[in-house]
């Protein structure tokens, strides 16, 4: 009789046990459907200015929270703004309330246009879903666009099943694509072929993690990646669907006199804010180190190689080199 019960007991055990664990499992697969919504606005924007000599160079300022929103600027064209709310299941987006990007121009500052961008996808590829995420570029003819990964609803995960829908940022004009078709509207600013594909790569190596030390020799530090850039970190990325060179700073590490960066962003100089604020500078895609650097130093402060060394392990041929330009660090540097 106590046999039975305790069978009994166990079964009823090992039931509750099955249920909780199948009801946890169904809330780690449902605690993830989440509403999400994002209304920018211009005034985050806490500064806006294009190059007085060179109308492709151009400067934003952002506060230290909002430093993300640099990724919304086409330099020298465009500024763009989100007002969406949608609803995400784990890393997938399963509908819209609305989807609307603002978009102004860079010079003027005035709003250019509104892109309904769920209205265009309902239209465009109604058995799609836009995954949120903007992409843009401009052409080999200069024109900016805004691309659009489109997704299966009912199979997000499926590649084959994807799209992309590209916009025209000026015209309106779109186009329907599978993932990967190419078109001779969107061939790429920038391709692998062109020497300043081979510059940027160039640029992106020598300064992350400072890796010859020029940044340290004259007297910044890389950016570390953590939450925020601190005093005297720079940082240097590539932007090849701009054919530009990104430069992020904060306020406080810009030089109090510099004739070639106040030159080119006279009201920069005025600008009065909070030191950490955040400081992006769009350069063309062929500048060099001594060109990003010397905007940065303070006035009568050369840009300088010294001490400058690439290491063994990241040279073509296994020998330490002394590095005095950045033609030699190309010479030498092994690109992996």
């Amino acid at each position: 009789m106590m046999n039975k019960k305790k069978i009994i007991l166990c079964v009823c055990a090992a039931l509750l046990l099955i249920s909780l664990i199948a009801a946890g499992v169904w809330r780690r697969l449902n605690k993830d459907v989440i509403s999400v919504s994002r209304k920018d606005e211009f005034s985050d924007f806490l500064h806006v200015e294009q190059g007085a000599a060179d109308p492709k160079m151009s400067c934003i300022v952002t506060s230290q929270d909002n430093w993300n929103l640099a990724n919304q600027v086409i330099p020298g064209k465009f500024i763009y703004l989100k007002d969406m709310e949608f609803k995400r299941e784990r890393a997938y987006v399963k509908s819209f309330d609305s989807a609307k990007l603002t978009v102004h121009d860079f010079s003027s500052q005035e709003k250019y246009k509104t892109i309904d961008v769920k209205e265009l996808v309902e239209k465009e590829a109604p058995d799609k879903i836009w995954n949120a995420h903007v992409g843009t570029f401009i052409n080999k003819n200069g024109e900016a666009y805004f691309d659009f990964l489109l997704e299966d609803p009912k199979d997000p995960y499926d590649s084959e099943k994807k799209q992309v829908l590209y916009v025209n940022i000026s015209t309106d004009e779109s186009m329907l694509l599978e993932k990967g078709e190419k078109s001779e509207k969107i061939n790429p600013l920038v391709t692998k072929a062109d020497e300043m594909y081979k510059n940027m790569n160039g640029i992106e190596a020598l300064f992350s993690k400072d890796e010859i030390g020029l940044l340290e020799q004259n007297g910044f530090s890389y950016f570390n990646e953590n939450d925020k850039l601190d005093m005297g970190e720079i940082w240097v990325y590539p932007e090849k669907p701009f054919g530009s060179i990104g430069v992020q700073l904060a306020k406080a590490t810009l030089p109090k006199e510099n004739n070639k960066l106040y030159g080119e962003f006279p009201r920069l100089k005025d600008y009065e804010g909070k030191e950490n604020d955040i400081v992006t500078l769009y350069l063309a895609g062929n500048s060099s180190p001594e060109d990003i650097l010397s905007l940065l130093t303070e006035a009568g402060k050369e840009v300088t190689y010294d001490r400058c060394v690439l290491s063994a392990e990241n040279s073509i041929d296994g020998q330490e080199h002394a590095i005095h330009s950045f033609d030699e660090y190309l010479q030498w540097k092994e690109f992996k």
